[in-house]
């Protein structure tokens, strides 16, 4: 999500009447207080505690590039050290943001992965992966695991498909 499109991203979702957004393996991202500054309830997790303590530190205040911006006070940052291999606040979120947090886990504990974000969010919600450069056997892998999990890929089984006939 580049950061001009970030505004309309989050006035989209605010719009829906979707307000809390998860950012497991937030790292060292400007996101979470990005979208916090936005309007949005943000739960930035990562096991790390330096990266916990580097999204509630000072030295990462961020401002939107655009000073026409309208910032919303009611949105909240909470940054917490989690393993988001455990569960974390079932049926709560609204939208999950994953970015490159996934993919380099070996099959079982992405499964493990894609269960806890899965049941993080609230019925019919939505959750966004960005996974860079993730091709092959590895991607097929990965999808099916979203899909295993119960979240729906657009087209998965015509790309699966498409896919595996590129390969052959």
């Amino acid at each position: 999500i580049r950061e001009r499109e970030l505004p309309s991203f989050a006035a989209s979702l605010l719009q829906q009447g979707w307000n809390t957004v998860w950012i497991p393996g937030c790292g060292f991202s400007a996101l979470p207080k990005l979208l916090a500054q936005l309007g949005l309830d943000v739960h930035a997790t990562d096991i790390s505690p330096t990266a916990i303590a580097y999204q509630l530190s000072a030295d990462n205040d961020v401002v939107l590039p655009d000073p026409e911006i309208k910032l919303d006070s009611a949105g909240a940052l909470t940054c917490v050290v989690h393993d988001f291999r455990q569960p974390y606040l079932d049926n709560h979120f609204d939208f999950l943001i994953n970015a490159r947090a996934i993919q380099a886990f070996p099959a079982e504990t992405m499964k493990q992965v894609a269960n806890v974000h899965y049941c993080s969010l609230k019925p019919g919600r939505q959750a966004y992966f960005d996974t860079m450069n993730v091709q092959g056997e590895k991607r097929d892998m990965l999808e099916a695991i979203l899909v295993e999990a119960g979240f729906f890929l657009p087209f998965y089984i015509l790309n699966l498909w498409y896919r595996q006939r590129l390969r052959e």
